[in-house]
């Protein structure tokens, strides 16, 4: 009889990797928005590819909504549209658009897009 580890349902993304996710979250603490990070992180090359990376991007917009709004400054949000930008980019080039994400009602969308003469904004 196989462990639950040694086994998986849909699939073998998880199993086939060195550390599965879930051995690494439990090992180092992570909590449920920090562990689908991860759980996306590890399997988009096998699994759904950009949509995973945008979940991932937007379980970290979620940390940064619930856990540090309260002592973020205003300008976090431009560096948090600028990190999007230039993971997006380095993930799947300069075309890509449509990051827009899907939340749950009752919660905000994310940060505003820095455009052309916004402050902070760099091409």
């Amino acid at each position: 009889m196989t462990t639950p580890l040694e086994r998986q349902e849909g699939g073998d993304h998880y199993r086939k990797l060195a550390i599965q996710p879930i051995e690494f979250i439990m090992a180092n603490k992570l909590g449920f928005i920090e562990g689908n990070v991860i759980k996306y992180v590890t399997r988009h090359r096998d699994k759904h590819g950009a949509t995973d990376i945008r979940k991932a991007i937007h379980y970290l917009e979620l940390l940064l909504e619930l856990e540090y709004a309260s002592h973020t400054p205003a300008v976090e949000t431009g560096v948090l549209s600028a990190f999007k930008a230039a993971f997006t980019n380095a993930f799947f080039g300069a075309s890509v658009t449509g990051m827009e994400m899907e939340t749950p009602s009752g919660l905000n969308s994310g940060p505003p897009v820095l455009k052309p003469g916004d402050e902070g904004y760099e091409r």
